[in-house]
């Protein structure tokens, strides 16, 4: 053999380009060029005497890269938040249950993985603040990721959550507070249809986010969270209910 011509086609088998010519008799090569995680590249060569003559294409090899997707970016103190891995670890082939997770200098945070979930804890449990971590993920490649994760602690809003009735939803749904307007309590109420990670946060009139009510998953059924506002001033606020693709959005007016 006189050379091998190597061709990489990205996140397909078809369409493949001329990625590099090796000469032989070298029979590896590196691929540096344009790699990105979260993608999936299919190699194949073909080979050339020193005359001309090619060989038939090689079978083809594809290998996918995984990919850190982190887009929390505030939890709350005095509890444990889960975060299910398939909602920030994506590997073109392979499952989350075939990646290792690496935790590196965890600041004001303890993590741990339970149940398909990554389970974040402020250390110490009543911090509130800043905190950060190095994570890593590997396939059983060897192919890797990495990120530093920075999030908020938010202090603990003075609230309570209890299940009510024991009917099943068969959609997401945030009801109207009550009373509204309060001072300095109220009660709301959400549905959940199958289990679910929830967020309900309050915003001030401005658009700025106040406090975080809630961040926890939850099984289907009715639920009411008791809401007490008497360290914020009077005025008009707006929960925001998160789920999965949903947003749900109702005003509140507290006086006093």
């Amino acid at each position: 053999m006189y050379q091998y011509w190597l061709y990489r086609s990205v996140n397909t088998t078809t369409n493949f380009q001329l990625l590099d010519i090796i000469n032989h008799p070298d029979s590896s090569y590196a691929d540096i060029t344009d790699i990105e995680p979260g993608n999936s590249y299919a190699y194949t060569l073909l080979a050339i005497d020193s005359v001309g003559n090619q060989s038939d294409f090689s079978d083809t090899v594809v290998v996918g890269l995984p990919l850190i997707d982190w887009q929390l970016n505030q939890i709350r103190n005095n509890q444990s938040t889960y975060l299910p891995l398939s909602d920030f670890l994506f590997d073109p082939d392979n499952t989350t249950n075939e990646l290792t997770l690496t935790f590196m200098n965890m600041s004001n945070v303890y993590l741990q993985i339970s149940n398909g979930n990554l389970v974040i804890s402020p250390d110490p449990y009543n911090f509130a603040g800043q905190c950060n971590f190095d994570l890593e993920v590997r396939d059983p490649m060897g192919f890797w990721d990495t990120r530093t994760i920075q999030m908020s602690i938010l202090q603990t809003a003075p609230t309570s959550v209890r299940s009510v009735g024991d009917q099943h939803p068969t959609e997401y749904h945030l009801f109207q507070n009550y009373p509204n307007p309060f001072n300095p309590s109220t009660t709301i109420k959400f549905a959940v249809p199958e289990r679910a990670q929830i967020g309900i946060d309050l915003y001030n009139g401005l658009g700025e986010k106040v406090q975080m009510l809630l961040y926890d998953q939850f099984d289907p059924g009715y639920f009411e969270l008791l809401f007490d506002a008497k360290e914020l001033s009077a005025g008009i606020y707006f929960i925001v209910f998160t789920a999965k693709d949903v947003r749900l959005v109702k005003r509140l007016l507290l006086v006093k």
